[in-house]
């Protein structure tokens, strides 16, 4: 059977998002899935405003409804390993759900 495919959006054309790094965050994060051969794992779509511009860069993690703030290149091979591996979101990463914000 095979696995649900994880779609991340990546904030790339807001205003903050933009400013922030997000562009270079996108490119990082398709890069470390074509490096990694990840594929058919996880898609990678630029994204308009996701409605937590403090947070700039943000990374929605569509499959599961949840949001990442403030992500750096640094932090996608991470995000990238724990959707894999155990499918729970990057604590320190997390933003509040919009409910809650």
């Amino acid at each position: 059977m095979a696995k649900q495919c994880t779609r991340l959006l990546v904030c790339t054309k807001g205003k903050h998002c933009s400013a922030n790094d997000g562009p270079s965050v996108l490119k990082k994060l398709r890069r470390t899935i074509e490096r990694c051969e990840l594929d058919q794992f996880f898609k990678v779509k630029k994204s308009g405003c996701l409605g937590y511009c403090r947070y700039a860069p943000v990374i929605s993690v569509e499959s599961y409804g949840f949001y990442y703030g403030k992500v750096r290149e640094s932090d996608c091979q991470e995000i990238i390993e724990r959707h894999l591996a155990k499918k729970k979101p990057l604590k320190r990463l997390l933003l509040p759900s919009k409910k809650s914000k």
